[in-house]
């Protein structure tokens, strides 16, 4: 048992320390400290238009919802499985019930785009839409990540019997989530914005510059 906390527990810490490294590498715009200018290919945009947001945006959700799908489907026959009752302590049924309705409202959040949708405007797309839509996939991957989080607590505390290493593997577990989720996507959003505001400096101090060396 000690060999297979130990290998889950390296597997874990190792995956954290490789996005830890690309967090870093990333160079975080914390005030006073240099951004790593990215590459010529890592700094080409392309505008999209609403349809675009929008089409992106659906099968993205599209592309969640499945998986999510087959959580709650699984955690729906563990109940009806014999060693439910056995295997798991009142305190720990609990915590299955909380898991599965955090899932359940996961896939209430990530089809919410589509109802909202087909409710409010079918034939157009509007910027409220994409806001709204974003938002509810966010909240989705929110309370998907505590849904998985229980259970996998949950499911620890069956095969080890042992609390504090199932929590330790559950906040693990929890962390991983939080990092490549949302740390990593959020640390490029404020590089992109750090940089376009060394953009928008530079033409600034160009022409101070020019105008210093004018009066000159």
């Amino acid at each position: 048992m000690r060999l297979s906390v130990g290998i889950l527990f390296a597997l874990l810490l190792s995956v954290m320390d490789c996005m830890g490294e690309t967090w870093l590498r990333q160079s975080v715009c914390w005030p006073g400290t240099a951004v790593e200018r990215p590459s010529a290919m890592e700094d080409h945009e392309e505008k999209l238009s609403l349809r675009q947001a929008a089409i992106f945006l659906l099968e993205e959700c599209r592309t969640i919802l499945p998986g999510i799908q087959a959580l709650f489907g699984f955690q729906l026959i563990a109940i009806f499985n014999d060693g439910f009752d056995t295997k798991l302590s009142s305190s720990e049924q609990d915590l299955h019930l909380a898991a599965i309705s955090l899932v359940a409202v996961a896939v209430v959040l990530i089809m919410a785009p589509a109802a909202y949708h087909r409710q409010t405007g079918p034939m157009k797309v509007n910027a409220r839409f994409i806001t709204v839509a974003s938002r509810a996939a966010l909240l989705a991957m929110i309370a998907l990540m505590l849904g998985l989080t229980l259970d996998f607590y949950v499911v620890a505390q069956v095969v080890l019997g042992e609390r504090k290493w199932s929590l330790l593997l559950a906040a693990l577990l929890c962390g991983l989530i939080v990092t490549v989720w949302f740390m990593l996507p959020r640390t490029r959003a404020l590089r992109r914005y750090a940089s376009a505001g060394d953009h928008l400096h530079e033409p600034a101090k160009d022409q101070r510059g020019a105008s210093t060396h004018h009066r000159d």
